[in-house]
């Protein structure tokens, strides 16, 4: 894994101009679901481009505490057996599973746990331990699993196995689509289906499992690039110069987050695509984007970013869900944004930028745990006076070289 420090506090040097050619990491929300479903699916199974996302390794190292024998090599991993059947059922001891920060490891493994016979005490870090659950937890107690939320003991007991495989069940998923996911993933093992309620944000991902959940059933095991991660270097590049993607394979449509090539094409950048190619180039006038974001939330520190930095205002729209990610994104905007002397407005649920004049000197970040906060920090200073951001290692949650991509 490269990275460009071993501190805690990481230089962002000022960029006159961009031009750089690059690989993308692959899409750590595939690799996690994959690896969810070749848990799950008998024999060996090969996934190839696997990402070095820290919520992917952190996932693999929760399947071999499990009991799955894994080997990872490069960028393929092997799965050799499965799980439940990987299980010791001589040992009545509970198995503890560090399981990290990201919410798709979390709560994937729940899904997958509940699948077992055994009783395991889940203990994630950081901010994952206040991030919402119970909308979780009480689809997999309706199928009879034995759910032990935030006791003194430990921070998520669970024990299977399933004992009620009803062919439906509903989901609310008004503050994250991850708990219809992972339990799609586990009813898939007797095809049972999951209805999503409350269903106002990122119905992509949700769609993606289930295309993941066909997937498996092909044998295709092969992961796409992050649109996610993409869209750092290219926003980038639409300001300061051009930027040429090497690994890029066309569009994972169930990723909504590719919906920013077009963006940036609307915006004025020039778009250069094809099956096997991307090359994005400075727009010659920035127009600003407004929009209903509650597709694609993730893509929305990006958007405030390459907006700031437009000819015309801009508003993006609902974006009530970015309350529940790794930290409140919507009140860390407004911070950033502050902070980087970037004229907005905050209202309600919707962040407004408007053309700014000027340059802001040289600025310190102390970043949160949240890897997206981390890199559009990164952005404004690379496309202004530079600075420093202390606890930047979070970028390894989905791009572990986001600092050597985006050098000059």
């Amino acid at each position: 894994m490269r990275s460009p420090s071993i501190e805690n506090t990481v230089i962002v040097d000022p960029l006159n101009t961009y031009n750089k050619k690059i690989n993308i990491p692959t899409s750590k929300s595939r690799a996690n679901r994959m690896l969810f479903l070749a848990a799950i699916t008998p024999g060996e199974t090969r996934l190839e481009n696997v990402p070095d996302s820290s919520d992917v390794l952190d996932m693999m190292r929760s399947l071999r505490t499990i009991g799955l024998d894994i080997s990872h090599n490069d960028n393929v991993v092997m799965i050799k057996n499965s799980f439940p059947d990987c299980e010791d059922l001589f040992s009545k001891d509970p198995v503890i599973v560090h399981c990290g920060y990201g919410g798709t490891t979390t709560r994937f493994l729940v899904g997958l746990l509940a699948l077992g016979s055994r009783e395991y005490h889940l203990e994630p870090e950081g901010h994952m331990r206040s991030r919402p659950m119970d909308e979780m937890l009480k689809p997999l107690i309706s199928l009879g699993v034995d759910i032990d939320f935030d006791s003194d003991e430990t921070w998520l007991k669970v024990r299977g196995p399933v004992k009620n495989k009803h062919p439906l069940v509903e989901v609310d998923v008004a503050r994250s689509t991850q708990f219809a996911s992972a339990i799609a993933m586990t009813m898939s093992i007797w095809g049972g289906r999951v209805t999503p309620i409350n269903l106002h944000a990122s119905e992509d991902y949700f769609k993606m499992t289930n295309d993941c959940i066909e997937q498996a059933k092909r044998s295709n095991w092969t992961i796409p690039i992050d649109f996610s991660s993409l869209s750092y270097p290219i926003a980038l590049a639409a300001l300061k110069g051009e930027v040429e993607i090497l690994n890029y394979t066309g569009r994972d449509n169930f990723q909504p987050d590719s919906s920013f090539i077009d963006i940036l094409k609307k915006m004025g950048a020039k778009v250069e695509e094809s099956m096997s190619s991307l090359r994005v180039t400075k727009a010659h006038k920035l127009v600003g984007w407004s929009g209903d974001c509650s597709a694609f939330p993730d893509l929305v520190p990006t958007l405030c970013f390459i907006n700031s930095f437009a000819q015309t205002d801009s508003i993006l729209s609902h974006l009530e869900v970015l309350k529940h990610k790794e930290c409140d994104r919507l009140q860390e905007m407004e911070k950033i944004l502050k902070l980087f002397d970037r004229r907005h407005k905050v209202i309600d649920s919707s962040i407004c930028t408007l053309p700014t004049n000027g340059v802001c000197e040289y600025k310190s970040y102390d970043a949160p745990e949240d890897h997206r906060m981390i890199m559009v920090a990164a952005l404004f200073m690379k496309a202004l006076k530079g600075g420093e951001i202390k606890n930047w290692h979070h970028i390894k949650k989905s791009y572990p070289y986001f600092f050597e991509d985006l050098a000059g």
